[in-house]
């Protein structure tokens, strides 16, 4: 049987805010859901290569004080049957940092040579701090960014604190072609 990829993305969001003005109270409800579903391939809306790391705070990804990995993304990943992978076009990424001590900071990006493209030089770095997460999709037909090997492939990841590991799950998702 061959493999096949669903991605089901659903993100939601809900606050209450309440406030009082002079005599006035109020109360303001915002809320916000995306729900999308990306089929199997390698066309818009779709995607069909997955790498998943660290998926809950029990068995996370885990980075040594001051240590920094650099995760190839052409060639050097295996998915959870164990088929190498090599992404061409990136779809998108989440990462979510584990870690609650007030000292975390995890920098994604800064590879000089050969970084994915948000972070295409040493100083597109974005920093997360303790119990953040960032998400990224962008499933058109480009997807995010074009990885070519050897040249576009590296999303460096580091611990930026000193004296403690850094403890964060990642998942990546892709096209083939």
């Amino acid at each position: 049987m061959a493999a096949t990829l669903i991605s089901n993305i659903n993100i939601s969001l809900s606050f209450i805010f309440n406030n009082t003005v002079g005599a006035v109270a109020g109360e303001f409800k915002p809320a916000f859901t995306n729900k999308r579903t990306q089929n199997n391939g390698t066309s818009k809306d779709q995607n069909d290569l997955l790498w998943w790391d660290g998926a809950t705070s029990s068995t996370p990804r885990s980075l040594a004080a001051s240590s920094t990995e650099n995760i190839d993304l052409a060639g050097a990943l295996s998915d959870a049957f164990g088929t190498t992978l090599t992404v061409v076009k990136l779809v998108g990424i989440y990462i979510v940092v584990y870690t609650t001590e007030t000292t975390a900071s995890l920098k994604i990006g800064g590879h000089a040579t050969q970084a994915v493209e948000l972070f295409d030089n040493d100083t597109d770095i974005l920093e997360l701090g303790p119990d953040a997460d960032w998400y990224v999709n962008q499933p058109g037909a480009n997807g995010w960014c074009t990885i070519a090997a050897g040249s576009s492939d590296q999303l460096k990841i580091e611990n930026a604190d000193s004296a403690a590991q850094c403890n964060y799950g990642i998942a990546i998702w892709g096209r083939s072609a």
